[in-house]
């Protein structure tokens, strides 16, 4: 069974820091002007893929006895049961991922004007954009073959003679089970 996975995680832009913006101790008729552009780009990209192959054979017998040439005697044959069970279980990958949806930056945009000269021009224009990308792929690929045989048969008593011949045989079962699940994805 080979499985992988792979978690691609690009973020850029202060997610966890705070902005402060002070416009502070400017003479008269001064003319002071900020700008902030802050961007968060957050992209998750999850993926597994789950390939399997089984090939199962499995076989049991209790016959194909053979009791030959007795003379003046009981010739018995008495077998137990021949059972096959053969059970099969796969599941896929699972992906799941728990982030913020919005990609949103997590501080506060602080904003200060003080101190400044009379008749000071003072101008702060703060812009946030926030992207948040989020992908998911799974795959899973299974081929299974399974060959299963009970036999209990074929039991034989040549040429016995002067006695009592007996052949018994047991029961025969064969059993089997597959069951695949496929991966999940949970954003």
């Amino acid at each position: 069974m080979a499985t992988s996975g792979a978690l691609l995680v690009l973020a850029t832009g202060a997610v966890f820091a705070s902005t402060d913006v002070t416009i502070s101790g400017n003479g008269e008729d001064s003319v002071n002007t900020v700008k902030v552009n802050l961007t968060n780009t957050t992209s998750v990209y999850q993926s597994n893929a789950t390939n399997v192959k089984n090939d199962v054979s499995s076989s049991a017998s209790t016959g194909s006895n053979t009791i030959s040439k007795t003379t003046n005697g009981n010739a018995k044959i008495d077998t137990g049961d021949a059972t096959s069970m053969v059970s099969v279980m796969v599941a896929g990958g699972n992906n799941h991922l728990s982030s913020n949806p919005c990609g949103c930056v997590n501080g506060e945009t602080t904003v200060t004007v003080k101190n400044n000269g009379a008749d000071s021009t003072n101008k702060v224009k703060v812009k946030s954009k926030n992207t948040s990308q989020q992908g998911q792929h799974g795959e899973t690929n299974v081929s299974t073959s399974v060959s299963s045989k009970a036999k209990t048969g074929k039991n034989k008593v040549k040429k016995a003679t002067g006695g009592n011949s007996e052949v018994k045989t047991g029961d025969s079962e064969s059993a089997v089970s597959v069951i695949v699940t496929g991966g999940h994805n949970y954003l």
